[in-house]
């Protein structure tokens, strides 16, 4: 009985995973995209910039082929290491989050709602349907909770297909731009602890509790899913100038040791 309940337990999470995500699109130091899922590097001490493109996915092909009718993006960021810079959708004025929640108790949530914007569904110039919603947290602690929600309020709106980008900011005047990730890869550089292997150091966004909500085949009824976030990691990459001085004085040290054992 336990053995089955453990065989169910897998097949559901391997289900889950296949079935739906939040992809982020990364890009490396100079700019160049790393692909959706790629995530983030650069070796650069200095804080750094990057759009932010989400992408909502309902793989076709799934048991059902389920229509997608939104989402809920939610994670906790620590912003020692990133933030998220978005714009008023009226002003035109761009703040981070991390300030905009500055002032606000710990737990409290904070209305954004002015500074986001439905996206569009991918392969079109169609906005997403359904109610959206942006908010934010303090944690104790330190962190920072972000909520990003487009859902359908009626079976007969829908998106069919992957929402690309999911979350957009800014004026129509600008064209509604996505928001920014702000690196500050100084911080994970010495903050992070090295994988034993590579030498890099990354840090990766908590999910916390994004799902996305589908209609069945007949429309009479939805499903939420619990899904992951694919992409949302920063890793730094130490140059190559600094992998060679570190590979010499490992080489140095070991001579030492040597040395002195002779």
């Amino acid at each position: 009985m336990r053995k089955f309940a453990a065989i169910t337990a897998l097949l559901a999470v391997a289900t889950t995973a296949s079935f739906a995500q939040f992809g982020i699109y990364g890009y490396d130091e100079l700019g160049n995209p790393t692909g959706l899922g790629g995530g983030f590097t650069g070796d650069s001490v200095n804080v750094q910039e990057f759009d932010l493109l989400i992408r909502m996915d309902v793989p076709q092909g799934v048991p059902g082929f389920p229509i997608n009718a939104g989402g809920s993006f939610a994670f906790n960021f620590n912003p020692r290491y990133i933030d998220i810079k978005v714009t008023h959708t009226i002003t035109g004025v761009s703040d981070t989050i991390s300030n905009l929640v500055a002032s606000a108790q710990v737990g409290e949530i904070v209305n954004l709602d002015f500074y986001g914007f439905r996206g569009l569904v991918a392969g079109t110039n169609t906005p997403l349907v359904g109610a959206a919603a942006f908010g934010a947290r303090k944690n104790q602690d330190g962190t920072i909770g972000v909520r990003i929600a487009c859902l359908s309020t009626s079976r007969n709106e829908y998106n069919e297909g992957p929402a690309q980008p999911f979350f957009r900011t800014g004026t129509a005047a600008a064209g509604r731009p996505v928001p920014k990730v702000v690196v500050n890869w100084l911080n994970i550089a010495q903050e992070i602890q090295p994988d034993p292997t590579t030498g890099f150091r990354t840090y990766t966004v908590q999910n916390e509790g994004s799902f996305v909500l589908v209609y069945n085949d007949n429309f009479s009824s939805f499903r939420t899913v619990q899904v992951p976030i694919n992409g949302f990691s920063f890793t730094y990459v130490p140059e190559p100038a600094s992998m060679i001085a570190l590979g010499s004085g490992l080489v140095g040290l070991l001579a030492l040791r040597r040395r002195r054992s002779n």
